[in-house]
């Protein structure tokens, strides 16, 4: 199904590909780390119900911190269950290592989100293969800045969203491929406010919504 307030306009996001660092093993269970533009790992790894977070906040602050945003960085989780996340560094992929099955659950030590799982403030971004879980909000809020870049989000699944499952607010382009929404109180996928440019929604399922299984408002 696609959506799109310029039908004439292709879309074209920009993401670089994300490149494995040769010779590093995957991080582990409950393990997440950083990775630079090339590759490189950027610390150690991250461990606990936080790190996710704590890997965002390595690449937004710090020492250790992206000097140049407009190079696409990467958080790769290892196989677990990890508490909520909020990403407000642009062109940064989030993913699991490869075959890595990981839940977002509610928050960790620290509440991050207001009842969301992931909660995306910049564009660029490219959320893959992440698992949320029975959110006491929307699972995944997108609300970039306006003329950000544009958002992908790629075998995502939310099973029993309070709210919405996916709610995207703005942006100039959207891309969601093979959603799994389940049970979602609300809508499915809700699509408000966007900027002109394309978003589509492709492939996946959107099963007993409360509300609608695709919104656009």
């Amino acid at each position: 199904m696609a959506l799109s307030t310029r039908p004439s306009l292709a879309l074209a996001l920009g993401f670089g590909a994300l490149m494995a660092a040769p010779a590093l093993a995957e991080p582990g269970p409950g393990e997440v780390e950083v990775r630079d533009a090339d590759g490189r790992l950027v610390g150690g790894r991250i461990g606990g119900a936080d790190a996710l977070q704590k890997a965002e906040a390595r690449v937004h602050a710090g020492a250790l911190r992206r000097t140049d945003d407009s190079r696409t960085w990467s958080i790769i989780a290892g196989r677990g269950r990890y508490g909520d996340v909020v990403i407000r560094e642009p062109n940064l992929t989030v993913t699991s290592a490869p075959g890595a099955a990981v839940r977002i659950s509610g928050a960790g030590p620290t509440a991050n989100t207001a009842g969301n799982c992931i909660r995306i403030t910049r564009g660029g971004v490219r959320v893959q293969r992440l698992t949320c879980v029975s959110p006491s909000g929307t699972g995944i809020l997108v609300t970039p800045r306006p003329g950000d870049g544009g958002t992908a989000l790629e075998s995502v699944a939310v099973t029993g969203a309070g709210a919405n499952g996916i709610t995207v607010k703005g942006g100039a382009s959207t891309t969601i491929t093979r959603p799994v929404i389940v049970r979602a109180a609300d809508d499915g996928i809700r699509l408000q406010d966007l900027e002109p440019g394309s978003h589509t929604i492709s492939g996946g399922r959107v099963d007993r919504s409360g509300d609608d299984g695709i919104d656009l408002v």
